[in-house]
């Protein structure tokens, strides 16, 4: 387990999220609120990385209402909306019915 040592607080040990690098961090800033939650902002030192080749092709993105996101290669993904709108009904529907009593 990592501890890190802040001055006038002493030893914290954090708790990452997702797959944060614990050993790269450079600087953190603290912020305090109620109820002794303590937030974290992180500047995180990542490695050089290699670039890949120019193409010298461009890559345009259009966000839309009928579809999520359409990319120049005329590929699109589709929007979630419509599916969770749905889902949320029928969750509504489903609790509705478990309550219902026969007659």
């Amino acid at each position: 387990m990592i501890a890190l040592h802040l001055s006038h607080l002493g030893f914290l040990k954090p708790i990452a999220r997702g797959d944060t690098p614990l050993l790269r961090v450079g600087r953190a800033i603290l912020k305090s609120e109620g109820g002794g939650r303590v937030f974290t902002t992180s500047l995180v030192n990542v490695p050089e990385v290699e670039l890949l080749p120019n193409t010298k092709k461009a890559v345009a993105l259009d966000v839309g209402v009928e579809k999520l996101l359409v990319t120049s290669d005329t590929e699109y993904f589709p929007n979630a909306g419509p599916y969770e709108k749905a889902l949320l009904q029928l969750r509504k529907m489903h609790r509705d019915l478990s309550r219902k009593t026969s007659l």
